[in-house]
């Protein structure tokens, strides 16, 4: 099946979202304790689970938000205030609810072009 830009640029965004990130991000997570992911070296910087978090957020957000419309109810400043809360598996897999349902969006747009 050949695709033109819109639907090529939508497979890109969606692999990029779904499969490539999700894999990146879990690959580094993965190498480190629950008391590394929530480590900062002064109270200005940010941990890595609230990049995690961030991440999952902002990817979500431009898939579903900016170009679906439709309100996710996200709170960046929460994302980044987060102290603690999420353990590896459920920090480590941020994008597995949330990449499904960028998921399901994503394909229901290439399902209306």
């Amino acid at each position: 099946m050949e695709r033109d830009l819109s639907s090529t640029l939508l497979h890109l965004t969606r692999v990029r979202l779904t499969h490539d990130y999700p894999a990146q991000i879990n690959a580094c997570i993965d190498v480190l304790s629950d008391e590394e992911l929530w480590w900062r070296p002064n109270d200005q910087a940010n941990a890595v689970a609230n990049l995690v978090v961030h991440l999952s957020w902002s990817n979500r957000y431009y898939l579903e938000q900016a170009i679906g419309g439709r309100d996710i109810g996200r709170n960046r400043e929460a994302e980044f205030t987060a102290r603690d809360g999420f353990r590896k598996p459920t920090c480590s897999r941020p994008g597995s609810g949330r990449c499904a349902s960028s998921k399901r969006f994503s394909m229901d747009c290439s399902r209306t072009r």
